[in-house]
Parts: structure tokens; C-alpha cells; sequence
């Protein structure tokens, strides 16, 4: 059960810690298809640099000028589309 609190688990490390706690010898082929049976899929944490308060600051900027532009955009669709129905 160790797979439900940490998804980032490895089949080489779970067959470890099985084999570790019960006594018991699973390929990782098993410990996988197992795994795939009940959607428990293995999760990568997301890595990358850490954004800083440069790069914060022109993001919001950015959102701040084109939220406008889209939001007119996206309502002059809408009157083209409803005209020409």
C-alpha cells in the first residue's frame, strides 16, 4: 500500500519493500500489471526553475493586457456567428 501514499514509487523499489515486509518475490512485470489493473499509473514530480519575481511580475502583466483583447475576441465571434446563422 505503500504505492497510494507516494506515487512517484518505482516497480524496482515496491518489489524491494514487498520483499523486504512479507517475505515475497515479485517481478517487476507483476508489481506493473497489477498497478495498471487498478489505474494506479506512476507520477513524475514536475521539475524546472522555480519562477522568480521577475518572471511572476511579467506574467501578470502579460494576462493583465490580453485578458481585454481576448475577452473582445472572443464576443466578436460570437455576434459574427449569430449573424450569420
Amino acid at each position: 500500500m505503500q504505492i497510494l501514499r507516494n506515487r512517484t514509487l518505482t516497480a524496482q523499489t515496491l518489489q524491494r519493500l514487498t520483499e523486504e515486509k512479507y517475505n515475497i518475490r515479485l517481478s517487476e512485470d507483476t508489481i506493473k500489471q497489477r498497478l495498471r489493473e487498478y489505474q494506479l499509473t506512476p507520477k513524475i514530480p514536475a521539475r524546472g526553475p522555480l519562477l522568480i519575481r521577475d518572471h511572476r511580475r511579467s506574467r501578470l502583466a502579460f494576462t493583465q493586457n490580453h485578458v481585454k483583447s481576448s475577452l473582445e475576441r472572443y464576443s466578436e465571434k460570437k455576434i459574427i456567428k449569430i449573424i450569420g446563422s
